[in-house]
């Protein structure tokens, strides 16, 4: 009691009187040395600074006079102690005086000088135990997160518990039935005395293991019996949060939003009014002020952040902001590399450069911009736009490009023969489908790449049909002279009456070859691309309009012949070959 008396009341009386200011009254005049030893008004301190400082000098003189006094009584008393255990227990009385008249005064300086007076005597150690500054680091998020998971810890704390005295009780119960059996079978009067006492104990330890685990069970009943007020205690979690972690947490991602987004619209502000950005082509002094203001766009909004969550004296929220900065940092050391292709990529010395072809996802796209994120562009295409991120940059290669290469192999209400014999008209094409439109209708989609991989035959510029037709060899005499020219002039006015004379563009009848059972003629026919949607019937077309013409002129169609040869005979001699032709 005495010890609360002397250290903790005129520390308490202290802390009232700063708290109150100038509440407490001016002491008693008979206290020359309080008013001997107020300090001076500082030259420019406001009078009610200087009125607090007095009024905490007086309750500190007061103190100080009242722990002197005390200290004459109780070293008075050490003079008259008869034993030594009263010795022993007024010396302690008398060093925490001691120790808190050294406080007192030490108080009174600080207060009358006006600065700390630790940071003026004391040196700091230059070595710093780094496990002690990582504890008291981390001691606030660890206390956060033991507040967190109490409920499931005692839980499982009054489980084990209840395991513990079961098993206890079981022990002791198999003890009691081992005394029982030895008692009985006991005749010795010392062994049955031995006997009885032992089973008196384990009796005591059996029904003490029953209590305890009688009231571990009401325990774990009433842990239970607290899930009812569950929501209600989470309800009440969340609203605490949200006053005071959650709404700090909020402050920091709107302070990081905010200065992000100032930052991101003065570069764009900076973007379009800078002579040098305007002139299309950004000079490597330009993309280095770039990356330079990309880092510090970074560096900022992170800083904005730490410093809301250090303003609000959040140290659990702050602590887990610097414990992600150090993983990203540490986990920044394996993406070096990357970050080096990337910082190229940006500084237009990589393997993608602003202005030139790239093909990406088996489509070439003019690369626009390299930035954080890259615009890719593809005239041909709706939609033709990507906004890559820089990491999917680092594989690819460009190439400059000339001014007459296409950017896909056709365009919309193009027709289009693909290498699987499909045949329709292209009516939509994007960065991921391209949808044909076939001959009745139907409609067929295939993804960018693949309609690429197949091969597109665009018809709808210029196109040829090619048939081979043949006649038979009794026709030999006209087959170089006649044939082809009534042929050609059969073909061209069929052909001109079907598609326009102004769609065909060329057509050639000409001698192909004497094949084994024909006098082959390859037709050859060119159209414009006005005339693509009839390509199908066009194939049709030629074959009909040559048969019309050997039926008109009396021109024999052969087809094939098949000539058998037999073998001669293995023996008996050669027989004659006999030659059979199947028609």
């Amino acid at each position: 009691m005495r010890l609360f008396r002397f250290h903790i009341l005129p520390r308490c009386a202290l802390v009232v009187c700063a708290a109150l200011g100038c509440g407490l009254g001016p002491l008693p005049a008979q206290d020359p040395a309080a008013t001997a030893l107020s300090p001076a008004p500082a030259a420019g301190q406001p009078k009610s600074d200087q009125a607090k400082a007095l009024a905490t000098m007086r309750a500190l003189k007061s103190a100080i006079a009242d722990a002197e006094a005390e200290l004459e009584g109780r070293r008075a008393a050490l003079r008259d102690a008869a034993t030594a255990g009263e010795q022993d227990g007024i010396g302690m009385e008398i060093q925490v005086l001691n120790e808190r008249l050294a406080m007192l005064r030490a108080d009174i300086e600080g207060v009358a000088v006006g600065i700390d007076l630790k940071a003026f005597t004391e040196r700091k150690d230059a070595d710093v135990n780094l496990g002690a500054e990582m504890q008291d680091f981390l001691q606030p998020i660890v206390t956060q997160l033991k507040e967190m998971t109490s409920r499931p810890r005692e839980i499982e704390e009054v489980k084990n518990n209840i395991s513990y005295y079961t098993k206890r009780k079981q022990l002791a119960a198999k003890a009691q039935q081992h005394l029982a059996d030895l008692l009985s079978a006991a005749e010795n009067p010392a062994v049955i005395a031995e006997l009885e006492t032992l089973q008196k104990t384990w009796r005591q330890r059996f029904e003490q293991a029953e209590n305890n685990l009688a009231i571990v069970q009401f325990q774990l009943e009433s842990k239970r019996a607290e899930k009812g007020t569950m929501i209600h205690s989470i309800s009440e979690a969340a609203s605490g949060f949200f006053r005071t972690r959650g709404r700090n947490l909020l402050i920091a991602v709107v302070a990081f939003l905010v200065v992000f987004t100032m930052l991101r619209l003065i570069h764009q502000y900076i973007h379009r009014l800078s002579p040098m950005r305007t002139r299309g082509h950004r000079s490597i002094a330009v993309r280095i002020v770039d990356i330079t203001y990309y880092v510090f766009t970074f560096v900022a909004s992170t800083g904005v952040v730490l410093f809301v969550l250090y303003v609000t004296d959040d140290w659990v929220l702050l602590g887990l902001a610097l414990l992600v900065l150090a993983g990203l940092a540490w986990a920044g050391k394996h993406t070096l590399p990357l970050f080096y292709e990337q910082a190229k990529l940006m500084l237009n010395l990589g393997s993608v450069r602003e202005g030139e072809r790239v093909l990406y996802g088996g489509v070439p796209w003019r690369v626009e911009a390299i930035n954080i994120f890259t615009d890719l562009t593809n005239p041909l295409l709706q939609g033709g736009r990507l906004r890559l991120p820089l990491r999917e940059l680092v594989p690819l290669i460009s190439r400059p490009f000339g001014s007459k290469e296409p950017w896909f192999a056709c365009e919309e209400g193009d027709w289009v023969l693909l290498s699987d014999e499909t045949f329709g008209k292209v009516v939509a094409q994007t960065p991921e489908w391209v949808q044909i439109v076939k001959l009745g209708g139907s409609r067929k989609t295939f993804t960018t790449a693949d309609f690429i991989a197949l091969n597109p035959e665009n018809l709808s510029r210029n196109f040829r049909v090619r048939i081979v037709f043949g006649v038979d060899y009794q026709h030999q005499a006209i087959c170089t002279t006649e044939i082809p020219k009534i042929l050609r002039h059969k073909l061209k006015a069929a052909l001109g009456e079907f598609v326009g004379e102004k769609n065909l563009h060329n057509l050639a009848v000409e001698f192909r070859e004497a094949g084994a059972s024909s006098l082959d003629y390859e037709v050859l026919a060119d159209f414009e691309g006005a005339a693509a949607s009839k390509y199908n019937k066009i194939q049709r077309l030629i074959p009909r309009l040559c048969v019309d013409a050997c039926n008109e002129n009396h021109w024999v169609i052969p087809f094939t012949q098949i000539t058998l040869h037999q073998a001669p005979p293995a023996k008996r001699g050669k027989a004659p070959d006999a030659t059979h032709s199947v028609e």
